[in-house]
Order: C-alpha cells, then structure tokens, then sequence
C-alpha cells in the first residue's frame, strides 16, 4: 500500500473548504494553514499535489522524531503508521507519544499499539487509530475487509 493511497483513505476528499470537529478550516486531504478559508475551492489535481506536499513532510518529520537509526530498522507498514500520525497531528504531535515512540525504539511492537489506543488521539479518531494500532503490531499492511 501506498502511503498517499493510506492517507487519502484516512482522510477522505473535500474540494471545497470546510471546518474539521476542532474547528479548524480543511480542504483536500486533510489539507489546514492560514491559506485555508471559508469559501476556498480547488480541483482534484490540486489536493493531489498538495497531499503529496504534506505526505513528503510529514515522512521526513517522522523520521526525526523516531531517530533515524530506528526509522532504518523499520519496515514499510510501520513507517507508513509514523507518517499518517504526522500527516495528521504534525510533528508536535507525534513527538507527544513518548511511550509509544520508546516502544518503537526498542522494537517492543507489541507494547507500542497499547500506548497508541490509549491516547485521545484514537478518541477522536478511533478507526484510523485501530488501523495504525493494527500495523504497528504486526508490522503487516491493512488490507480493507
């Protein structure tokens, strides 16, 4: 699985801008930031490059919050969780997961989903969360049912 194709499935599509549940204005795939207003419109082709903007940023800032070493040692599946959780909370939020992130260090993948579960970020977004929990375990794609 592509991680733009994991994303866009997180996300969903939104061509005209819209408040997210936090109040935020969104537009795209998840796409938020100053330029982002009520009444914005763009085309597909748009929300693609700028998903693949964010996508792009998002892997690299995950790659610094886990340490490169650790980011080598990991497979696809569980790189792919790193970058949806900084697609979705940025870099700062990510980083929030210290127990979650020491777990991933250590390859202790059985420990780091329970931290991930616990946090108010699969409150909010319990599918995604269940997703990412998922991979993070068995180091394996989700596959739809």
């Amino acid at each position: 699985m592509q991680s733009l194709d994991y994303i866009k499935l997180n996300e969903g599509l939104r061509l005209e801008a819209y408040q997210d549940t936090l109040g935020v204005w969104t537009i795209g795939y998840g796409q938020t930031g100053p330029k982002i207003v009520k009444g914005l419109t763009i085309t597909e082709a748009e929300a693609s490059a700028m998903l693949e903007r964010s996508a792009n940023m998002a892997r690299d800032a995950a790659m610094r919050v886990v340490g490169l070493d650790t980011w080598e040692r990991l497979n696809d599946p569980r790189r792919l969780v790193l970058v949806d959780m900084c697609f979705q909370m940025g870099e700062a939020g990510l980083s929030k997961f210290a127990r979650t992130l020491t777990a991933i260090r250590e390859e202790r993948y059985a420990d780091a989903p329970v931290f991930m579960l616990k946090s108010l970020w699969a409150k909010q977004t319990p599918a995604r969360a269940e997703r990412n929990a998922g991979m993070m375990l068995t180091g394996e794609f989700w596959q739809p049912k």
